[in-house]
Protein backbone atom coordinates (compact mmCIF):
# COMPACT_ATOMS: atom_id res chain seq x y z
CA UNK A 1 0.00 0.00 0.00
CA UNK A 2 0.96 3.43 -0.85
CA UNK A 3 0.13 7.17 0.28
CA UNK A 4 -0.27 9.42 -2.92
CA UNK A 5 -1.28 13.14 -2.41
CA UNK A 6 -2.93 15.04 -4.83
CA UNK A 7 -2.89 18.52 -3.64
CA UNK A 8 -5.36 21.38 -3.67
CA UNK A 9 -5.66 23.66 -7.15
CA UNK A 10 -4.45 26.49 -4.98
CA UNK A 11 -0.96 25.02 -4.60
CA UNK A 12 -0.10 23.96 -8.38
CA UNK A 13 2.52 26.48 -8.45
CA UNK A 14 3.84 25.23 -5.09
CA UNK A 15 7.12 24.48 -4.81
CA UNK A 16 8.94 23.46 -2.23
CA UNK A 17 11.69 25.65 -1.17
CA UNK A 18 15.25 23.43 -0.88
CA UNK A 19 15.72 24.74 2.58
CA UNK A 20 12.51 24.43 3.80
CA UNK A 21 12.14 20.66 3.97
CA UNK A 22 14.28 19.38 6.41
CA UNK A 23 13.88 16.79 9.54
CA UNK A 24 15.30 17.08 12.72
CA UNK A 25 18.55 16.73 12.15
CA UNK A 26 18.79 19.17 8.91
CA UNK A 27 19.41 17.07 6.41
CA UNK A 28 17.10 19.18 3.43
CA UNK A 29 15.47 17.61 0.66
CA UNK A 30 16.73 16.20 -2.57
CA UNK A 31 16.01 17.85 -6.18
CA UNK A 32 16.56 15.90 -9.54
CA UNK A 33 15.82 17.29 -13.03
CA UNK A 34 14.78 15.06 -14.99
CA UNK A 35 13.95 15.23 -19.21
CA UNK A 36 11.54 13.44 -20.88
CA UNK A 37 12.63 9.63 -21.14
CA UNK A 38 15.30 10.26 -18.25
CA UNK A 39 15.10 7.78 -15.45
CA UNK A 40 16.98 8.20 -12.07
CA UNK A 41 17.20 5.56 -9.11
CA UNK A 42 16.89 5.64 -5.19
CA UNK A 43 19.27 2.80 -3.88
CA UNK A 44 18.66 1.86 -0.16
CA UNK A 45 16.37 1.93 1.90
CA UNK A 46 13.81 4.95 1.35
CA UNK A 47 10.64 4.00 3.38
CA UNK A 48 8.64 7.11 4.48
CA UNK A 49 10.65 9.52 1.77
CA UNK A 50 7.74 11.89 0.30
CA UNK A 51 8.51 12.32 -3.23
CA UNK A 52 6.95 15.37 -4.61
CA UNK A 53 6.12 15.84 -8.45
CA UNK A 54 6.67 19.91 -8.58
CA UNK A 55 6.70 20.40 -12.50
CA UNK A 56 5.85 18.26 -15.23
CA UNK A 57 4.68 14.25 -14.97
CA UNK A 58 6.86 11.59 -13.80
CA UNK A 59 6.25 7.66 -13.50
CA UNK A 60 7.42 6.53 -9.93
CA UNK A 61 7.73 2.57 -9.14
CA UNK A 62 9.29 0.93 -5.95
CA UNK A 63 10.63 -2.15 -5.15
CA UNK A 64 7.82 -4.83 -3.39
CA UNK A 65 4.64 -2.96 -4.48
CA UNK A 66 2.76 -4.61 -7.38
CA UNK A 67 1.61 -0.67 -8.16
CA UNK A 68 3.00 2.15 -10.32
CA UNK A 69 2.09 5.41 -9.98
CA UNK A 70 1.99 8.63 -12.07
CA UNK A 71 2.10 11.95 -10.50
CA UNK A 72 1.76 15.09 -11.98
CA UNK A 73 2.54 18.61 -10.53
CA UNK A 74 1.15 18.99 -7.45
CA UNK A 75 0.92 15.24 -6.83
CA UNK A 76 3.17 13.39 -4.24
CA UNK A 77 3.69 9.84 -2.99
CA UNK A 78 5.11 8.22 0.33
CA UNK A 79 7.59 5.75 0.17
CA UNK A 80 7.00 2.55 2.21
CA UNK A 81 8.61 -0.38 0.67
CA UNK A 82 11.97 -1.01 1.54
CA UNK A 83 14.26 -0.82 -1.72
CA UNK A 84 15.18 0.67 -4.95
CA UNK A 85 12.67 3.68 -6.25
CA UNK A 86 12.72 4.48 -9.82
CA UNK A 87 11.49 7.96 -11.07
CA UNK A 88 10.75 8.29 -14.75
CA UNK A 89 10.06 11.45 -16.63
CA UNK A 90 6.89 11.34 -18.93
CA UNK A 91 7.74 14.62 -19.61
CA UNK A 92 10.31 17.53 -18.81
CA UNK A 93 9.89 17.60 -14.81
CA UNK A 94 11.49 18.75 -10.95
CA UNK A 95 11.05 16.11 -8.57
CA UNK A 96 12.04 16.91 -4.40
CA UNK A 97 12.58 14.08 -2.11
CA UNK A 98 12.57 14.33 2.01
CA UNK A 99 14.95 12.39 3.38
CA UNK A 100 12.85 9.89 5.64
CA UNK A 101 10.01 11.16 7.93
CA UNK A 102 10.73 8.23 10.05
CA UNK A 103 12.26 8.84 13.15
CA UNK A 104 11.80 12.61 12.44
CA UNK A 105 8.88 14.77 11.79
CA UNK A 106 8.22 16.46 8.77
CA UNK A 107 9.28 20.04 9.22
CA UNK A 108 8.61 21.50 5.77
CA UNK A 109 6.85 24.38 4.12
CA UNK A 110 5.20 24.97 0.31
CA UNK A 111 6.04 28.65 -0.85
CA UNK A 112 3.70 30.13 -4.00
CA UNK A 113 6.09 30.61 -6.91
CA UNK A 114 5.57 33.74 -8.35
Amino acid sequence: MCVLVRAGNDVFQARPTASAIQNVRGKSNDSIDLKAGQISALEGDNRWRLVVCVRGEIWVTQEQDLEDYVLAAGEMLVVNQRGKVVIGAREDASVEITPSLRKAPYRGRFQLLP
